[in-house]
């Protein structure tokens, strides 16, 4: 996925992000990255209802990471 969207094909790295997202669902890594992408695509709703659906499995994350998030998150 990051490959996908490293190379300019954001919409090839969510689906592949949906796709990790079913085979490991407590991977934090995973949503952080899906709202990364949402937010370089400039879907700032997308990505705001990611971070706030899994916001118990983003608890996870290192809190320098939960922060530059939400940053943003609030930004965009």
């Amino acid at each position: 996925a990051r490959v996908a969207h490293r190379a300019g094909a954001p919409h090839l790295a969510l689906e592949l992000l949906r796709r990790v997202r079913s085979l490991r669902p407590e991977r934090w890594e995973t949503v952080a990255a899906a709202v990364e992408i949402a937010l370089d695509q400039g879907d700032v709703q997308l990505a705001a209802s990611t971070y706030a659906a899994d916001r118990a499995l983003l608890a996870q994350a290192p809190e320098a990471r939960r922060r530059g998030l939400l940053r943003r998150l609030t930004s965009a």
